[in-house]
């Protein structure tokens, strides 16, 4: 199933309009810098108790990644649910404009390009930037990074908590650095809308009709401090929250949320790099006051390099509460183990085995554990 991501008009079309321009600029008047980043991973249920489908899916299911509606199923190995390429443009006008444009394909959807960013950045001084077009929401650590493989320790981020319907904004935002000592400070305030009139993790994973969600009035703000050994991150987002769900059947649209309901989101992170030892944590939570739903999650993930192999232990847990009463509440949690081979300079090999644990009030897929290799590089 296509996903269609609505852009809202003005701003998005005279971001691009102008980075196509400065792409065409003579090289004496601005410089162009490449990147990319590539992952390929395979993986495989190794055994689940619910056989039973889920919408389209053929259960046993893992559910590797909700935004674009990446399950494993119950049919041996495949690398179509996990694979991913990207290419970065960062265009530099001048000393103080500059674009950075980030296309990517995921298997899942037949590597079909997708925009992930597409904003202009200019640095008002040394401490400030101000940025306007396409963004990944920062909700989380690793939301820049979410799809380069090969910045994070395990095959994916903890996906229950790497796991909600809108990813990205479009809108403006400003960024604040400073450095005390050996400690770093940055602060970043943005505001915007998205609208995705295809959400797959609604329609394909949770519905079975296509459903399009808007997360309007975005304003938020996260604050990062650290240094060399620690680094801690305070997150902080509301909107307002509107999904409607379009039967195929032709019968009338459904709201899933009344009309003006509003959501807060709060999170934190807590990052530890001290000699071979590695810690990582991250907690989040969804407040949804209309249907009277709160949905917690977090990990905890500790870890050791041994040369250049890093050993990993994580568990993660979402729990949802909610008083609705057209609402099963969704409760489970992840036992993962990771090693990390980083063999050669920019590419690493992971191998992984995740122990998903269902304990929702109706069942969502099941207990499933599923494994995972992945060859990851940055270019």
């Amino acid at each position: 199933m296509p996903r269609t991501l609505r852009f809202s008009p003005a701003l998005p079309r005279a971001l691009l309009g102008a980075m196509l321009l400065t792409a065409a600029l003579p090289a004496t008047a601005a410089t162009v810098d490449f990147s990319g980043f590539a992952t390929l991973t395979a993986g495989s249920i190794l055994e689940g108790s619910h056989n039973a489908p889920v919408n389209d899916f053929n259960c046993p299911c893992f559910i590797a990644n909700y935004e674009y509606g990446g399950l494993y199923e119950d049919n041996g190995w495949t690398a179509g649910v996990e694979s991913t390429v990207g290419v970065q443009a960062d265009i530099r006008i001048d000393d103080q404009l500059s674009a950075t444009v980030q296309v990517d394909g995921h298997a899942i959807n037949g590597y079909q390009a997708a925009m992930d960013w597409a904003y202009l950045s200019y640095r008002a001084s040394n401490n400030w930037t101000f940025q306007a077009g396409h963004k990944r929401l920062p909700l989380y650590y690793y939301s820049d990074s979410n799809y380069i493989g090969y910045s994070y320790p395990w095959v994916r981020p903890p996906v229950d908590v790497y796991g909600w319907e809108i990813y990205s904004y479009d809108g403006v935002n400003a960024i604040y650095s400073a450095t005390l000592g050996d400690w770093a400070l940055r602060s970043n305030v943005w505001a915007g809308s998205q609208k995705d009139t295809d959400s797959a993790m609604m329609g394909q994973i949770y519905n079975g009709e296509r459903t399009s969600v808007l997360w309007s009035d975005i304003l938020g703000g996260a604050v990062d401090v650290g240094n060399d050994v620690v680094n801690l991150r305070l997150v902080y987002m509301q909107s307002g929250l509107k999904q409607t769900e379009h039967p195929e059947d032709g019968s009338p649209d459904f709201e899933d949320y009344p009309t003006g309901t509003k959501q807060q989101i709060y999170g934190a992170a807590f990052n530890v790099d001290y000699g071979n030892f590695i810690w990582r944590s991250e907690y989040n939570t969804f407040i949804r006051k209309a249907i009277y739903q709160t949905s917690p999650s977090f990990f905890a993930s500790a870890g050791y390099r041994i040369g250049e192999v890093t050993v990993m232990g994580t568990y993660s847990q979402y729990r949802e509460d909610s008083d609705a009463n057209y609402t099963a509440p969704q409760r489970y949690n992840t036992r993962t183990g990771t090693v990390r081979w980083d063999f050669r300079r920019k590419m690493a090999l992971k191998a992984q085995v995740d122990r998903f644990k269902d304990e929702s009030t109706a069942v969502f897929v099941g207990d499933t554990t599923l494994a995972t290799l992945s060859l990851t590089t940055v270019f």
